[in-house]
């Protein structure tokens, strides 16, 4: 799978349903991100960019993502596609 802004995270095959549908919430979050950020509102793209962080230690507490390899998968696209930004910020 491809996310929209040209990164690709690809899921493998035999991940259940409810990643899928984790993973998808994600991708909606960090297109959000990516919209204030290519727009320089650097506020509004770090108040996103904080939730993203925050969402993922709830899923992970809450034994949304419970499996390793289910953490990877995830930490990877906020690796990917949300840290990359972080040069800009001043805790960078």
């Amino acid at each position: 799978m491809s996310s929209s802004n040209g990164l690709n995270v690809n899921a493998p095959e035999f991940y259940p349903k409810h990643i899928m549908k984790i993973k998808k919430i994600y991708d909606n979050k960090i297109k959000g991100f990516i919209h204030y950020e290519l727009k320089n509102n650097n506020e509004m793209a770090h108040i996103l960019q904080d939730g993203i962080y925050r969402d993922f230690i709830k899923d992970i507490y809450e034994k949304k993502l419970d499996k390793i390899d289910e953490i990877q998968f995830i930490s990877k696209m906020i690796i990917e596609q949300v840290i990359i930004h972080d040069k800009k910020r001043w805790y960078a």
